[in-house]
């Protein structure tokens, strides 16, 4: 198998797609990326886009944005991984951390310890859910509308929150406005609106496969009241004629949203973990 290096995206897009729509649901984060990536005409320094490629034919792919991810085909996974950690370690790319489907990111971080002689932390597991149709039940108060410029007070407030409570961060409200414009810019974000701004959830990474679903946050003095639960009901009502499938990630240890997302009619259809590698480049060990 070779490993080919891109960076014209627009071509690695068309050669890695067909791969990745075989799997759609485990895949339609990496290909609204790709998109993304495509539409901003190019990758930032640190970005890697790759194909294992075997008689002409892609049997892998790797895209490495914040993490690395891979996607192969079982029978080919292990050689995809051996390929790969040859040429990275050869050309000194550093992959500070991979993810990957059941447990493709677990065998490549294995392999990369043995290779590299360096250390590998698992990083956490997230569920992913799919939803291909929703209910005909309507919520009895409050309405969603797509968040706009004028509705910045209730975001940043949204967002202050939810990067304290879901993410562990601080950010100063210029900062936040900053995110927030980009965020309005890039994708589609909806508030459920009942006499005040209640509960949000983002539609990112939008693609032909299908689009992502994230952000979702509501006010703590407004939580079991079934805005969070309204808002992401109406949101997949809004998206579903627009996009063959919505997906969504949920951490393990978050039951509540586990909880949550099965209500609505979201079905568990994998799960992903990540690794932290050792810092540094591969090639320095």
């Amino acid at each position: 198998m070779d490993i080919t290096f891109f960076s014209n995206l627009v071509m690695f897009r068309q050669r890695a797609s067909p791969l990745l729509k075989s799997r759609c649901a485990v895949n339609s984060l990496k290909l609204g990326i790709l998109e993304h990536c495509c539409e901003q005409k190019k990758g930032s320094g640190d970005q890697v886009f790759a194909l294992g490629i075997e008689h002409g034919e892609v049997i892998a792919v790797f895209v490495q944005t914040r993490s690395l991810y891979f996607f192969a085909s079982e029978a080919h996974i292990d050689e995809a991984i051996h390929c790969a950690i040859e040429e990275f370690v050869k050309r000194q790319i550093a992959i500070p951390r991979v993810m990957g489907y059941g447990e493709t990111a677990l065998r490549f971080a294995e392999s990369w310890k043995r290779k590299t002689q360096s250390d590998v932390v698992f990083a956490g597991k997230d569920y992913l859910y799919e939803i291909a149709s929703i209910g005909n039940k309507r919520p009895m108060r409050g309405a969603l509308r797509r968040a706009v410029h004028r509705d910045m007070h209730e975001l940043v407030l949204l967002f202050r929150e939810y990067f304290r409570e879901d993410l562990g961060m601080t950010k100063a409200d210029e900062d936040l406005e900053q995110d927030i414009v980009k965020e309005l810019a890039e994708d589609q974000v909806y508030l459920w609106d009942d006499g005040g701004v209640k509960s949000m959830v983002t539609a990112m990474l939008p693609c032909d496969a299908g689009v992502e679903l994230a952000n979702v946050f509501t006010l703590q003095g407004y939580r079991r009241m079934g805005y969070a639960t309204a808002c992401i009901g109406e949101v997949c009502r809004v998206l579903l004629p627009l996009y063959p499938r919505i997906v969504l990630f949920a951490d393990e240890d978050n039951a509540p949203a586990n909880s949550l997302y099965t209500k609505i009619g979201f079905r568990l259809v994998d799960e992903m973990n990540s690794y932290a590698l050792s810092a540094g480049t591969a090639g320095q060990r």
